[in-house]
């Protein structure tokens, strides 16, 4: 999405001024740092939960190959989830730097 821009007249010079596309463009990279980051570190706590309710109740119960599964999968969802949350907070400090 590239950004556009305007000439805008102010005290008899030109000036450029972005569009509010730039705002729009800054946005999804805020809710993809906050999700990213957020969300691998209660995927890493809610893994960790499960894995350690079924070391406890063991496997012979009903339950308990599910929760293994599910508290594995959670715990390797952990590192992307944070990578991508590093990788947009990236963007964001790039995007301010301009």
């Amino acid at each position: 999405m590239g950004s556009m821009t305007y000439m805008h007249l102010r005290d008899g010079r030109l000036s450029q001024r972005r569009s509010s596309a730039r705002t729009v463009e800054g946005a999804w990279q805020t809710v993809g740092a906050v999700c990213g980051v957020s969300g691998g570190m209660i995927t890493a706590l809610l893994g960790a939960l499960l894995t350690a309710i079924t070391w406890l109740t063991g496997a012979s119960a009903g339950y308990g190959l599910w929760l293994h599964r599910a508290g594995a999968v959670l715990l390797f969802s952990t590192i992307p989830l944070l990578i991508f949350g590093a990788h947009c907070l990236d963007l964001m400090e790039k995007h301010a730097d301009r």
